[in-house]
């Protein structure tokens, strides 16, 4: 719901397009987290701490593909003012 309220007059197309947009976001989070929780907890510390971001990259790319919006809304583009 937090999501709708946040994305409502940013997504083109209105009313059901926004609903949408917060519905996957939210499965592409959950699936992030899930994830996380099933592959970090069986692997050594070390390779632990890579399994949320790879799989935060694996989702926000796989769900690019296929999107009418491109790669809008991802991730990366929040990261631009932090390279080295």
């Amino acid at each position: 719901m937090a999501s709708y309220v946040a994305f409502e007059g940013l997504v083109p197309g209105g009313g059901n397009e926004t609903a949408a947009v917060a519905v996957f976001g939210g499965l592409a989070t959950a699936i992030i987290f899930m994830v996380d929780r099933l592959l970090a907890s069986r692997l050594p510390e070390l390779p632990a701490t890579f399994v949320l971001p790879t799989a935060s990259v694996s989702v926000l790319y796989l769900g690019s593909l296929g999107a009418p919006f491109g790669t809008w809304g991802n991730d990366a583009y929040s990261q631009g003012d932090f390279l080295l």
